[in-house]
């Protein structure tokens, strides 16, 4: 009777390290992740060596859309540029429309102020073309750093087994350094970044919708229960 009950242990033991794993899919292997990975590698540090000196006063925005998006992708580029511009030394100005209306509100006078949305945009007087500008404590740049989003995407191919499968990804950006007095483009061209690895087959398609979600906005604020208060 023991020695029936050790082999079905030892069998036990033996099916139970040998039974396949199943792959679990990760944040850190997301699509999104992966993109953000690879436009990590645009060379915006490199481009601003060649051009600028440092402590350069630099602004950075799209060529494609009169203000920041926060759409995910133009984010997560946006972001990448900014974050190498400043760890080069560079001085980058805020040019985000909400957070240019709290720096306002911060400082445009000796105490606290409240802007309203129509002075923080330029806007053009009905049937005239005057554009009318509001000033700011703010300082000006002396460049500013234009971009145009052209790809950005990824591509599964054949990986190097059936069960991977490779993940190529590719951002092409369309830059130009301008100088904001003269408003000469000091430079023009394309930076490309590309980033791939190998992901298990299947967590392909889980991995195309894969995030975290956001805890709905009503939630934290909850009808209060009646108390009796004593």
């Amino acid at each position: 009777m023991k020695r029936c009950l050790s082999l079905v242990i030892v069998l036990c033991i033996v099916f139970i390290s040998c039974a396949p794993t199943i792959p679990v899919a990760e944040f850190k292997d997301s699509n999104q992740y992966f993109i953000d990975k690879t436009a990590q590698k645009l060379k915006i540090r490199s481009l601003l060596d060649r051009t600028t000196t440092k402590g350069s006063k630099i602004s950075v925005v799209s060529m494609e859309i009169p203000q920041t998006l926060d759409a995910p992708i133009i984010s997560t580029i946006e972001d990448q540029i900014i974050s190498q511009a400043v760890v080069n030394g560079n001085v980058v100005y805020e040019r985000d429309p909400d957070l240019l209306k709290y720096l306002i509100e911060e400082k445009s006078n000796s105490n606290y102020s409240i802007a309203s949305q129509s002075q923080l945009q330029k806007y053009i007087e009905p049937d005239t073309v005057f554009v009318r500008l509001f000033e700011t404590q703010l300082e000006p740049a002396d460049y500013i750093l234009a971009y145009r989003i052209l790809e950005c995407g990824l591509m599964y191919r054949k990986g190097s087994s059936q069960k991977y499968k490779k993940r190529e990804g590719l951002v092409r950006l369309h830059v130009r350094l301008i100088n904001t007095e003269s408003g000469r483009i000091l430079l023009a061209g394309n930076l490309t970044a590309q980033h791939e690895d190998e992901v298990r087959s299947v967590l392909v398609r889980k991995l195309k919708d894969f995030h975290y979600e956001y805890f709905s906005h009503e939630l934290p604020v909850q009808k209060n229960k009646k108390y009796i208060i004593f």
